[in-house]
């Protein structure tokens, strides 16, 4: 989250919102017992998260009297290197496993590869088992409870929503594990069909306009990177075989390459399309006789967080009303299912108001984001800083002398692609700017920022 609303000033963002963002980045350090250390004498310090200035707060140190950034405890914390991280990474030649169940076929015009089912039990079945178990009972004691009514009302049918979100999770587990799929190239086309339950679902992309199959992180669990296998096109891709084991997989996938006659570059470079769009007004610099302008701006990452949020907004206030309306009234004869009942509709209703308020303040985040402008201004006299939302105008100044560190930063990665960000420490507060510009035209802002200043040292990485 802080990597896109670094763009922004802190002062822009409404206290409540602060609030509920500190509160979880506070959650989060104490359940990895984190400890922060002064980066100059590396003394223990507090780690902890001010609802004041979030991500742009500095810390005192004591023992050496300098200033540690609380940015260093808020920036993405990269997923440890697994084995599917170095076999996505690797240009040498891969063996087939011993042990794979892959059918791998030569046909008329190219070749043909079979994935049989999984097969097995896996976490999604057990949960939505669970779920589903749970969810029944209580509708069908809500629906009995309706029934004895002279008229039964909608109402009485809104429960059937929460076993359904369990009918979804128990068709994602018996698809992970009883799925097969087929993938066939041939001179024109690679086809892909999935399998499963009697029914058949294809996806064509023409070869002609292929141009990568590659092993690429599709989510992140535990911590842990998990790789699927891409086939992308100019226009639409083909992502598939998450489930399968490290070694098959890389196998698979140069498989794949070597029948489409690629590169056997696993990780080619950004696409040319999202650079064009960074440098398209999200990040300008102008630089004159005695002074330097950067221009920040970033109006489609918030538009996504902002949609993301009202999503978030919407559906929890469809299923608080749910929930409100599977209140059972006082009955004499049913006190403890009374209680039973009512309580699991409290804690059901505590939960999606912690939701509620979740999506409203990235709602407002969004909002604000996209209507942000940051500007830096830079010359021998002085830094500046402007950010502007709407009407409303944030502006701090500082003595070039003040700035003690310029740096390019990692913020995330997205698809295993470093996403980066500028960064200029001061002694009350960190500022960022230019978050997913290319790590080039973010070093040249900061190297045009510090000429202005007067200060010599390149841009650190």
């Amino acid at each position: 989250m802080s990597a896109e609303f670094a763009r922004m000033s802190v002062e822009l963002i409404p206290s409540w919102c602060r609030r509920i963002f500190a509160w979880f980045a506070n959650r989060s350090l104490r359940r990895a017992k984190a400890q922060f250390h002064c980066p100059t004498c590396e003394a223990t310090l507090p780690a902890r998260v001010q609802a004041g200035l979030l991500w742009e707060e500095v810390m005192p140190c004591s023992e050496c009297r300098g200033y540690a950034p609380i940015s260093s405890y808020l920036k993405f914390k990269h997923p440890r290197e697994t084995e599917e991280t170095k076999l996505a990474e690797t240009e040498e030649l891969i063996e087939q496993p011993l042990h794979t169940r892959i059918v791998a076929d030569s046909t008329a015009n190219g070749r043909r590869w079979e994935v049989p089912a999984k097969g097995g039990w896996n976490f999604l079945l057990t949960f939505s088992s669970l779920w589903l178990a749970l969810t029944l009972t209580l509708c069908a004691l809500s629906l009995t409870h309706s029934l004895d009514a002279p008229k039964v009302t909608a109402k009485a049918f809104v429960p059937l929503i929460f076993p359904l979100i369990g009918v979804g999770l128990l068709y994602a587990g018996l698809r992970a594990s009883l799925a097969r799929h087929t993938l066939e190239v041939d001179s024109r086309e690679v086809v892909y069909t999935r399998h499963f339950l009697g029914f058949t679902r294809r996806k064509i992309l023409q070869r002609d306009v292929i141009v990568s199959a590659r092993l690429t992180c599709i989510y992140i669990e535990n911590n842990r990177p998990v790789y699927a296998i891409e086939v992308k096109a100019k226009r639409g891709r083909m992502v598939f075989g998450s489930m399968l084991e490290p070694q098959e997989k890389a196998w698979l996938c140069q498989e794949i390459r070597q029948a489409l006659g690629l590169s056997s570059a696993t990780n080619p470079p950004p696409d040319s399309k999202l650079l064009s769009e960074w440098r398209h007004g999200k990040l300008e610099m102008e630089r004159g006789s005695d002074h330097t302008i950067v221009r920040s701006q970033s109006r489609r990452v918030g538009t996504i967080v902002l949609v993301i949020g009202g999503f978030f907004v919407a559906i929890a206030i469809f299923m608080l009303r749910g929930g409100l309306s599977m209140w059972m009234p006082w009955e004499p004869h049913a006190k403890v299912f009374y209680y039973f009942f009512n309580g699991f509709i409290v804690f059901w209703c505590l939960l999606v108001s912690i939701a509620l308020l979740t999506g409203m303040a990235m709602f407002r985040f969004g909002w604000i984001a996209r209507n942000t402008i940051k500007m830096l201004h830079a010359d021998a006299q002085s830094l500046t800083v402007i950010a502007t939302s709407g009407r409303r105008v944030v502006k701090h100044t500082w003595n070039p002398a003040e700035v003690q560190r310029m740096s390019v930063e990692t913020s995330m990665r997205m698809n295993s692609n470093p996403i980066y960000h500028g960064e200029l420490q001061l002694p009350d507060r960190i500022v960022t700017f230019g978050t997913g510009a290319p790590k080039e035209d973010i070093r040249r802002a900061i190297n045009l920022l510090g000429d202005a200043m007067g200060r010599v040292e390149p841009a650190r990485t």
